[in-house]
């Protein structure tokens, strides 16, 4: 803003534009800060936020919607003991039944597979192989074949009414398994619906932390919007005024040229070469933008010297110009790591510019780094105005 002032462009509007960009940067930063406090990990959108905001609202309209259909009950412990009672009830019956059909398959299976019975007459067969019995003997082996033929008989009666028995018990325990089940569906439902009051503040406690996450999600939303349209707003002035600083270059035209002229005047004087000064309006910096070219390479030398030649050009506009205050200052380090010849010319373009054109030029400059031998006869001694030295006290500066 400063080098607008200097040279006569429109600085209130310079000004302007980076008070834009300045709150530009604020809004920003606003922004930021706002995620930030969330503690996110990423930046979420103003259409993000929205939709977390329609997730909540929507876990408020349920619990909002369970609250209504909840009925305190003073019987809740009873019906929760019940609940336990037929849940371990219900437990033993299916436990009970998995256990009985295990069992009836085994029954099953044997029943179908029974034991073989001897066809051959176990008295006939000793007889034959020579052994003699008493009567009493024959009688009792006879009595023995006949309690094992007996015994086979009565283990597939046995099997039999054992699967009977365990087909009657399993349909029973069916019965009351779906008895059981829909007492436990039925408590359930009444436990859902309503509860101890202890349950009911809980809920309600919830939706009131519900209702806080949603109302401060929705002023978030709001400063997140506020701050946007702010944005969208300070990036259109920021174009209109950019417009304008445009269409006001063009009215100033004959001060910007005379700016370049000089500029390329006196970079001709101390390179052989003009140096070109761009002045435009920056698309993308704040307001006026100021480049500096010449057909050489670039180093801190080129640098300084192009520096120079600039504050050159702008003293000497404003010596025409009448402004008050015409000096320009320049310390040793402009000067620092110049070439001596283009040193020499820099001196003697200063001293017959500030002459003709009527304005001071002030330098401090080094005793150990004059270019003497490139002063083409200027003679720089008939400048100097104070000499500073470390020999003595009365000659120091500090």
């Amino acid at each position: 803003m400063l080098v607008s002032f200097l040279l006569g462009l429109n600085w209130n509007k310079q000004r302007e534009i980076q008070d834009r960009d300045e709150e530009r940067k604020q809004t920003i930063l606003a922004i930021k800060a706002l995620q930030s406090a969330q503690k996110s990990t990423t930046e979420q959108s103003i259409g993000d936020l929205e939709a977390e905001r329609i997730v909540l609202e929507k876990r408020i309209n349920r619990n909002r919607e369970k609250i209504s259909r909840f009925r305190v009950r003073d019987d809740y412990k009873d019906i929760e003991k019940q609940l336990n009672e037929v849940s371990l009830e219900l437990h033993n019956q299916v436990n009970k039944n998995h256990i009985d059909r295990k069992y009836l398959e085994h029954c099953r299976i044997s029943a179908k597979t029974p034991p073989e019975i001897p066809t051959e007459d176990p008295v006939v067969i000793l007889e034959e192989a020579g052994a003699i019995f008493k009567e009493e003997t024959l009688r009792s082996l006879e009595e023995i074949a006949h309690f094992h033929r007996q015994v086979y008989k009565n283990r597939g009666e046995f099997l039999q009414s054992e699967v009977d028995r365990l087909d009657s018990e399993i349909t029973a325990r069916n019965v009351r398994i779906d008895d059981l089940s829909d007492r436990k569906q039925n408590l359930l439902e009444i436990l859902q619906s309503s509860g101890a009051l202890e349950t009911l503040t809980e809920l309600r406690r919830s939706l009131d932390n519900l209702e806080s996450q949603a109302e401060a999600l929705k002023a978030r939303i709001n400063d997140r919007k506020r701050f946007d349209r702010r944005k969208d707003e300070i990036a259109q002035e920021i174009i209109g005024i950019k417009k304008l600083m445009k269409f006001d270059l063009d009215d100033r035209r004959e001060i910007v040229d005379e700016a370049i002229s000089l500029f390329a005047e006196y970079t001709q004087k101390i390179y052989d070469t003009p140096a070109k000064l761009g002045i435009d309006v920056s698309d993308k910096n704040s307001g006026y933008r100021f480049t500096l070219t010449i057909d050489r390479e670039r180093s801190r030398e080129v640098n300084q010297m192009l520096a120079f030649c600039f504050d050159l050009m702008v003293a000497t506009l404003r010596a025409r110009r009448g402004h008050p205050f015409p000096t320009l200052v320049h310390n040793s380090s402009t000067f620092a790591d110049t070439d001596p010849k283009q040193h020499g010319l820099a001196l003697q373009l200063a001293a017959t510019t500030s002459k003709s054109e009527g304005f001071q030029y002030i330098c401090c400059l080094n005793t150990g780094t004059l270019p003497y031998s490139h002063l083409r006869g200027f003679d720089l001694d008939n400048y100097v105005w104070l000499c500073l030295s470390d020999d003595l006290e009365d000659e120091r500066l500090l």
